[in-house]
């Protein structure tokens, strides 16, 4: 809303209410993360960090479809591994 100067009204009000809409309807996506990460750092593997056990939730997201048996690595990933 404008007033006759052609100024906001109600700048505060504005960007609240544009915050509040951002705000995501359910934290079900954040769940599913925790879930796999719980599944992923157990008891035996409880020294992992933070980057690695991100990598593996990315690599299992990434591959949902695949599985060991159909998955083709690709000429570059290769190159990679023999580089190490």
């Amino acid at each position: 809303m404008k007033n006759e100067l052609n100024e906001e009204m109600f700048p505060n009000l504005k960007k609240l209410i544009k915050g509040l809409m951002c705000l995501p309807h359910s934290s079900a996506c954040v769940e599913r993360i925790f879930s796999q990460l719980s599944l992923i750092k157990t008891k035996l593997r409880n020294k992992l960090d933070v980057e690695t056990c991100s990598s593996i939730i990315l690599s299992k997201q990434l591959m949902a479809d695949e599985n060991c048996y159909t998955w083709n690595p690709s000429e570059t990933l290769l190159q990679k591994r023999w580089k190490c």
